[in-house]
């Protein structure tokens, strides 16, 4: 069924808006976007890690509006562009695993 993804989105949602007062984080995560942020390539970022029945990793880093300084939260709305290849890719990846094509298809 195509909207068998859909479930584990609605879950991460849930589970993001949900999240406890102190998250689990991994090592090394927070470092990389601290450098992005002290480079100016981004204000601020939400990292999520996920195995199928836990959150592994949720960190708030950096600002979610600059001129407001308001800061990053588990439910920050990012404004996403240039979509059309990741969405193409996941298309194809559903489409292997449903066997209807091989990624090494001419």
């Amino acid at each position: 069924m195509m909207y068998r993804h859909l479930l584990p989105i609605a879950l991460l949602t849930f589970l993001l808006n949900d999240a406890v007062a102190d998250p689990p984080t991994l090592p090394g995560i927070d470092a990389a976007v601290q450098g992005m942020i002290a480079k100016h390539e981004i204000a601020g970022a939400v990292t999520v890690v996920v195995s199928p029945d836990q959150i592994l990793h949720l960190e708030c880093t950096g600002l979610a509006d600059v001129a407001s300084q308001r800061p990053m939260k588990p439910d920050t709305l990012f404004w996403i562009a240039s979509m059309t290849k990741p969405v193409t890719a996941v298309a194809i990846l559903m489409l292997q695993d449903e066997g209807k094509l091989n990624l090494t298809d001419p």
